[in-house]
């Protein structure tokens, strides 16, 4: 948009400064000021009413390299017209190289997944968003492999939104008003974010950055004037690492998982325990991530390492909380927290008997044998 600052007073432009998100409209000499219609001032609107097919070739012809990705928001039940997707719909007409990938929201939506208008008490807040943790996956999963049969070679999925609540100001949740700022989200999203990273999703995100009002809410830090960090913002720190150490997924699996039980839900009636993630980045490290959603057991486990030769110290990272429902706040900022450590584990030895805590985020790093 460097030409913006050209364009005639009537034009509707604006220029957006990268580094910081600010976005600035026209002074009606260059650009039409935004009408004093209060959505008009929070919410920037781009429309292509000849379509997005138009919409995308335009995005081209100023930058080629420009990714244009469609979004596929499955708020509510339902597909586009004709019962067919977005990528099956341009593939029949012509327009499959008309993408460069696809952006999701996939929500657990709790009055639409599991039917429920309301938690019946708290352990089912934490219940729903680990039914429903699978299922969202499956979206994406889903999205994917239509992305791949329809699309053009290198079309991705991207998750621009996600999370677990209830549509319409969390009515409903008042046996858990914490749940989308305790240790159960954290348990939430560290499980999405795996699974996604197995899919090969490039990018996610979700949550705001910090409360519009003071205390707590569903973000990554609490309002003006403690700021405090939610478990999830902590997880998030825990695994910076992991998802940026510049290396790669590498296959892992879970063999005689744990089965959580819970209510009967349409969603099903139990949740496998453990969720988990293995990369190696640019240094040789080896990271294993392991979720425990279990709201009361620890889960004894082995751990093996397929025959990676690492070095005889282990780096342990965990978050926990007391307990699946703990939370920070402006008078316990520090109830969840990172807990680091080490362990010894001969280089040589194939396995790693260890015990995972109940809802717990851990973080086991291997980093390779020394030459």
């Amino acid at each position: 948009m460097s030409h913006a600052l050209y364009m005639a007073s009537q034009d509707l432009v604006y220029t957006l400064t990268p580094s910081n998100g600010t976005i600035h409209f026209g002074d009606d000499r260059h650009g039409k000021i935004p009408p004093e219609r209060g959505e008009d001032h929070r919410r920037l609107r781009l429309r292509s009413p000849a379509g997005f097919v138009d919409y995308y070739t335009k995005m081209k012809a100023v930058d080629p390299t420009i990714d244009v990705l469609a979004v596929w928001a499955p708020i509510e039940a339902g597909k586009l017209a004709g019962g067919k997707s977005f990528p099956e719909l341009l593939a029949e007409h012509g327009h499959a190289d008309k993408y460069d990938g696809m952006a999701i929201h996939p929500y657990t939506n709790f009055s639409r997944d599991l039917k429920a208008t309301r938690f019946p008490d708290k352990r089912a807040g934490h219940d729903y968003q680990m039914l429903g943790d699978a299922a969202a996956a499956k979206m994406v999963s889903d999205l994917t492999a239509l992305v791949q049969k329809h699309g053009k070679e290198g079309a991705y999925v991207a998750v621009s939104e996600c999370g677990a609540l209830f549509f319409g100001k969390d009515r409903g949740a008042e046996e858990y008003r914490e749940y989308s700022y305790a240790m159960s989200h954290a348990l939430y999203m560290a499980s999405q974010w795996a699974r996604f990273a197995d899919l090969g999703v490039r990018w996610t995100t979700g949550n705001g950055l910090i409360g519009e009002k003071p205390g707590l809410s569903r973000t990554l830090f609490g309002g003006a004037p403690g700021f405090v960090r939610t478990p999830e913002a902590i997880v998030r720190e825990q695994l910076s690492e992991f998802f940026h150490g510049g290396g790669h997924v590498v296959d892992s699996e879970v063999k005689g998982n744990a089965e959580v039980s819970t209510r009967e839900t349409p969603l099903g009636s139990s949740y496998e325990a453990l969720v988990t993630n293995a990369t190696v980045d640019k240094n040789g490290t080896l990271s294993v991530l392991v979720v425990n959603r279990s709201p009361d057991d620890d889960v004894k486990s082995r751990v093996d390492l397929g025959g990676f030769r690492h070095a005889d110290t282990v780096d342990v990272s965990v978050v926990a909380g007391r307990s699946y429902d703990d939370f920070n706040n402006d008078e316990h900022p520090d109830a969840v927290t990172i807990k680091k450590s080490h362990a010894t584990a001969k280089g040589d030895s194939p396995t790693l008997n260890w015990t995972f805590p109940a809802h717990s985020v851990t973080l086991l790093r291997f980093p390779p044998e020394s030459d």
